[in-house]
């Protein structure tokens, strides 16, 4: 599985307020022929349903609120090492190769990488076999097995992850960085895990696996979970498939990283100021462009020009995008 880059945890921290906040404004290009719908399941899943008729694949993503960040400090990795026994059977599918099979088969790809902040687990397959393989996905959230039988097998391959990431100079410098900054805070843990930091004493293996379901149990919750479904069906088909296979998917209402960290209150009023700056900005653009596309010869003609402080002319539009700006700047 992949490891998201220093580089890249950063990017993908960024939407996390918004991704988890309870009101997500959907702003929808007026060309695209796909249809849009954001839902919330009864166990609190947020959930973006697409319609496209003209997809070759269907897919799904669901992103956990969840990564390194939360590792125990004596069990480094132990998120990504979560990321890979997910995939290692469930009570409704025991068999540990049965989704990777049933996926490649159907003409389809799966992966997941684990980041500071998230994980991210996600698929594509022949639309004709989606729901089949949604009945597979989701059981990973619901029932995993976290069999004992395969719990040293994947702690190597994690740490074949580490011995190749060590071959990687983004990687090397991005743990350099990790070393030189303070112990105390996060950013400081290695995030990918090795044999050292996940059995440290060589024979505590069956107590990291204890660990890992004692952190299932604690963040793999529906509160901090996001839901993505792309496919050919209608958007009332999209949201009766999420609803069957997702819904049992458990809730412990657990707070986001931000809120644990910057507390509710201040991260409630950061969403709100981040929504705030998306509808202006669409606003300013939307208007600017609508402003723009309505001239016409005639207009240009008998348009009304203002002269600014340097004796340059600037037309109603310029004006009126300037006005704009400045209301966007009261936010601040």
């Amino acid at each position: 599985m992949k490891e998201t880059t220093n580089f890249e945890s950063k990017i993908e921290s960024g939407p996390v307020i918004c991704l988890m906040s309870s009101d997500i404004a959907m702003i929808k290009s007026a060309f695209t022929t796909k249809q849009f719908r954001l839902i919330t399941l009864m166990n609190k899943l947020r959930v973006i349903l697409v319609s496209d008729i003209f997809v070759d694949k269907c897919a799904s993503c669901l992103i956990v609120g969840t990564g390194s960040i939360r590792d125990p400090p004596d069990r480094n990795g132990l998120s990504h090492f979560l990321e890979h026994m997910l995939f290692m059977g469930t009570k409704k599918y025991p068999d540990e190769g049965e989704f990777a099979k049933f996926i490649s088969s159907h003409g389809g790809n799966y992966n997941a990488s684990t980041g500071q902040r998230t994980t991210n687990y996600f698929f594509d397959i022949d639309s004709a076999y989606f729901k089949e393989a949604l009945d597979r996905f989701s059981q990973f959230f619901i029932s995993p097995l976290f069999n004992e039988s395969c719990t040293m097998r994947e702690l190597n391959i994690v740490h074949s992850e580490h011995q190749k990431n060590q071959r990687t100079d983004l990687f090397r410098l991005g743990q350099i960085m990790r070393n030189l900054c303070n112990k105390d805070h996060y950013y400081h843990k290695f995030s990918t895990g090795s044999l050292q930091t996940l059995n440290p004493d060589g024979s505590s293996i069956l107590e990291t696996r204890e660990r890992l379901i004692q952190y299932f149990n604690k963040y793999y919750s529906t509160s901090i979970m996001a839901l993505g479904l792309v496919g050919k069906q209608s958007l009332d088909e999209l949201q009766q498939i999420a609803e069957e296979y997702f819904s049992p998917i458990a809730n412990f209402d657990v707070p986001t990283i931000d809120e644990e960290i910057l507390g509710k209150e201040f991260v409630q009023q950061l969403s709100e100021s981040s929504q705030q700056y998306t509808q202006i900005c669409s606003d300013l653009i939307r208007d600017y462009y609508l402003g723009k596309n309505k001239k016409n010869k005639d207009e240009k003609e008998n348009e009304q020009q203002h002269d600014d402080k340097d004796g340059q002319r600037e037309d109603i539009w310029e004006l009126e995008w300037k006005k704009k700006c400045e209301k966007y700047g009261d936010l601040h």
